[in-house]
């Protein structure tokens, strides 16, 4: 497996563990040894995708790569406490859903998390499209979201 160094960010990209990500029954599934309590959950058990841990791939990093791709897939994320869903179509994001959160306020939403698991699946598009921002904005726009909190915490 290959992510171009164009594709990863410096906060994520030295937090992957490379031994981690196995091959099984024709799938490659990313694995995390650390997070044993969380494994069981629904979502680290589904039989098609892939699915992984968003502290050895973070959010950011996993749609610029299926965009890239030209992507259509779902992305379920969940963690402790709440759930997510991200539906990428041809590499575009065009739903999300996080709570009571829809359209990009829950992708804003869910580009924070930095801990939980996700798991991507293939999405046919028979979705209605409610976001029509382009994908890159879209990160744009929630890292600026993301910065503008963490200095706001600092004054």
């Amino acid at each position: 497996i290959r992510v171009s160094p164009l594709l990863a960010t410096e906060s994520s990209a030295p937090m992957i563990d490379w031994e981690a990500i196995v091959r099984e029954e024709g799938q490659i599934v990313i694995k995390d040894r650390r997070y044993k309590k969380l494994i069981g959950k629904e979502i680290a058990r589904k039989e098609e995708g892939v699915a992984g841990n968003l502290k050895e791939m973070s959010l950011i990093d996993l749609i610029q790569i299926l965009s890239a791709g030209m992507k259509s897939v779902h992305i379920q994320l969940e963690n402790e406490s709440d759930r997510g869903d991200i539906y990428i179509y041809e590499g575009e994001i065009i739903d999300a859903e996080a709570g009571e959160l829809k359209g990009t306020k829950a992708v804003y939403y869910l580009l924070t998390w930095h801990d939980g698991f996700f798991h991507i699946s293939p999405f046919d598009g028979k979705r209605k499209r409610v976001i029509f921002d382009s994908t890159e904005a879209i990160i744009m726009e929630g890292c600026r979201l993301m910065d503008e909190a963490i200095l706001g915490q600092m004054e």
